[in-house]
């Protein structure tokens, strides 16, 4: 064989390994043919009437998030007007440990879960309550929708962000106001909030504001639901 024979031959060889290389990086034959997926971008779609055209897409809605009954925390009886959510925040004073090698050290903190005691390492009569009287919770209001649109909660929960919403003592039932204080917004239940004791409480709420909002999801009849909640096709 020819020196210049076995050059190209050598040339050609290692054109040929380039490219079944290349052709493995992008997935084979089948990923250079497949055309590029389209960029996923909401429709806007009017808010008055659900089109079954757009059944299974992204549709963007613009309008009042609105509802047939406000958010109702019985426990304490507290109605969110103008509100399609309502955040309960309940928060205890108690003891906590923190230990760094073989010493350890209590000191009382805000918590919003209980802090079990009885796994401290040292024991200084230091005791926790043994539950909240009533915990953190969420209140959603009734026959939430946006114009024809259902939104479900955790696509509302993800796209409006929820404020704060001041609690006066005035609201409180009377045996809970009877102890309570209000600071910067938020309910102490204590004698003394300037001088927490273990036991005491610390309560605010926040709401998902019943406004003028848009929700982008996916139009599942006249739901709104979450893309990765899409039902398969």
């Amino acid at each position: 064989m020819k020196r210049g024979q076995a050059l190209w031959l050598a040339i050609a060889g290692l054109a040929l390994l380039l490219a079944i290389v290349v052709i493995g990086a992008l997935g084979g034959w089948r990923g250079i043919l497949q055309k590029p997926a389209a960029p996923v971008v909401a429709i806007s779609v009017p808010t008055d009437a659900v089109d079954p055209l757009n059944e299974g897409r992204l549709v963007s809605v613009q309008g009042n998030l609105e509802s047939t009954r406000p958010p109702l925390d019985e426990n304490l009886d507290i109605v969110a007007h103008d509100a399609v959510v309502l955040i309960r925040e309940v928060e205890m004073y108690q003891w906590q440990e923190s230990c760094i090698g073989d010493s350890c050290a209590q000191s009382p903190v805000w918590s919003s879960t209980l802090i079990d005691t009885e796994g401290f390492h040292e024991k200084k009569d230091h005791a926790n309550p043994a539950g909240f009287p009533f915990a953190s919770a969420r209140f959603e209001a009734q026959g939430i929708h946006l114009g024809a649109f259902e939104p479900d909660l955790d696509l509302i929960l993800a796209q409006v962000p929820p404020v704060a919403r001041p609690l006066r003592v005035s609201e409180l039932p009377a045996n809970l106001a009877a102890s309570a204080s209000e600071i910067d917004g938020h309910i102490h239940v204590g004698n003394d909030p300037l001088q927490p004791a273990i036991g005491d409480l610390r309560i605010s709420y926040q709401v998902v504001p019943a406004t003028t909002t848009i929700l982008e999801g996916i139009q599942q009849g006249n739901r709104l639901v979450a893309a990765n909640r899409r039902n398969p096709m």
